[in-house]
């Protein structure tokens, strides 16, 4: 069964806070550094704290068995600051599922480009969406610091 996509509602903070410390924790374990991990996902926040994290966003919950099982954030309207999948369903379609309800969001938008800030993990899906590397950034500091791609893809003009 496809997974459906569906507005993040206040009540599924606690899943996605699990959701995003696994994603980190165990889905990205092959890329990072045991210290790089720790510093992303030092611990499983409270859904309370994981709320005001996506307070001001645009959130999106990808659910299997209506059970939320991955999700994707937009900043400002143009930028995808989140983008997860639990580990237990990396390769089932969640990212690109979730990824296809954002461009069909935008497609009524008068949003010209969208930005992200690609793990290594993520960029490679980010390439075969056609987007473009335009810079990097680094975060964190010392043995834990991260090196991100950020990226853009410009959007067709929304009809208007």
């Amino acid at each position: 069964m496809p997974p459906r996509v569906r507005p993040y509602d206040v009540a599924d903070a606690g899943a996605l806070a699990l959701i995003f410390y696994r994603a980190v924790r165990i889905g990205a374990a092959d890329h990072y550094t045991p210290a790089q991990l720790a510093d992303w996902a030092p611990a499983v926040r409270s859904g309370e704290v994981f709320a005001k994290r996506l307070d001001g966003m645009e959130t999106w919950v990808a659910c299997v068995d209506d059970v939320p099982a991955g999700f994707l954030s937009l900043q400002d309207g143009h930028h995808i600051d989140l983008l997860f999948v639990d580990p237990d369903h990396i390769g089932c379609g969640l990212a690109f599922a979730l990824y296809r309800h954002l461009l069909a969001e935008m497609a009524h938008r008068p949003v010209p480009r969208l930005t992200v800030e690609a793990s290594v993990q993520s960029r490679a899906f980010f390439h075969r969406q056609g987007w473009q590397e335009t810079g990097q950034r680094r975060r964190g500091a010392g043995v834990a610091e991260i090196l991100t791609t950020l990226m853009a893809l410009d959007l067709p003009q929304a009809a208007g």
